[in-house]
């Protein structure tokens, strides 16, 4: 049997502000939180951390919780990472390609639901309609499907679209131990017009 645990409501508040909608509990939340915690050391990508409060910076240096912090002018290389936690504006991205489709939808948004006017302003290979073929992932709601691209890629046009349409993105992510990856082991944060400190 489980013990029961009893949390105040500004705590339960604050576990659904970080929640994934209808994947998780209180219980998979709290893993999470302890996975950081613990310094992802039980890494596994279905306990991969969704949490946007640790998503604040604007410097590009080491912080004092030891996470390297970029600026959208001078991007890493984020090839050979895992991706842990993304935030587009008010929306939880689950890796580099939601990122940009999620970056995608809000330009839309502010370009008048205007697909040309999406096209000339994002490099990205868009189609009108639902594609799945060639790698083109989709929102439901939105009538136009994006070309999934590699990691870096996909960290670039996001952002570049978040400077041009001025809404805030946070990404966290860690390099894999692979002698390629830029920082083998570190946790990275890029942040593009995010207010929170």
């Amino acid at each position: 049997m489980c013990p029961t645990i009893e949390i105040s409501q500004h705590i339960f508040n604050e576990l659904q502000s970080i929640a994934v909608p209808l994947v998780d509990t209180p219980d998979t939340i709290i893993a999470r939180l302890l996975h950081v915690y613990n310094g992802g050391a039980r890494a596994d990508a279905s306990q991969c951390p969704r949490i946007p409060h640790v998503l604040r910076s604007s410097e590009s240096t080491i912080g004092k919780d030891s996470i390297l912090r970029f600026h959208a002018d001078k991007l890493p290389d984020v090839t050979h990472t895992t991706f842990i936690s993304g935030r587009v504006d008010v929306h939880s991205a689950n890796d580099w390609n939601h990122l940009m489709l999620l970056a995608h939808a809000i330009a839309f948004d502010r370009l008048g639901k205007n697909i040309d006017s999406l096209k000339t302003a994002s490099p990205a290979n868009i189609k009108p309609g639902e594609q799945f073929a060639q790698g083109f992932k989709y929102i439901k709601d939105y009538p136009f499907s994006v070309q999934g691209v590699e990691a870096n890629k996909a960290c670039s046009i996001a952002c570049k679209l978040a400077i041009q349409f001025e809404f805030p993105i946070a990404a966290t992510f860690r390099w894999q131990e692979k002698e390629r990856a830029a920082y083998p082991g570190k946790t990275g944060c890029i942040t593009v017009n995010d207010t929170h400190r």
